[in-house]
């Protein structure tokens, strides 16, 4: 997600869309096959639920910075306090390139400590 999301291409924002359904489903696979309890399988439903719910609606408010031509109508017109209006400010830079340099460089620790959380 975090590639997709910094490479910021019309391809990467149907990658982070769909991403949320995988999400759902490890929530479900995790309910089912690991979870012990009806505690754990609630916090578990409840924050995959809610994160895949943030997650989509933010990178979706997002689809002109991404330039996806694929949208869902009934969407944005259901939900548009929520989804709002489609919006490019003209002096946004797609890309690693168009963040400052602060988040730039926490861009590059969150990569890195994944990495490293990765090997352990």
């Amino acid at each position: 997600m975090g590639v997709a999301a910094a490479a910021v291409r019309a391809w990467s924002w149907y990658v982070l869309l769909a991403s949320q359904l995988l999400l759902l489903v490890w929530g479900g696979l995790y309910m089912t096959l690991v979870a012990s309890d009806w505690v754990n399988r609630a916090m578990v439903g409840v924050f995959s639920l809610t994160f895949a719910v943030v997650s989509f609606v933010y990178f979706y408010k997002r689809r002109a910075l991404f330039r996806a031509r694929w949208r869902w109508g009934w969407l944005e017109h259901s939900w548009r306090a929520v989804i709002g209006p489609e919006t490019l400010s003209p002096e946004a830079r797609p890309g690693f390139s168009g963040l400052s340099s602060l988040h730039r460089r926490l861009f590059i620790v969150a990569v890195g400590l994944m990495i490293v959380i990765g090997r352990l």
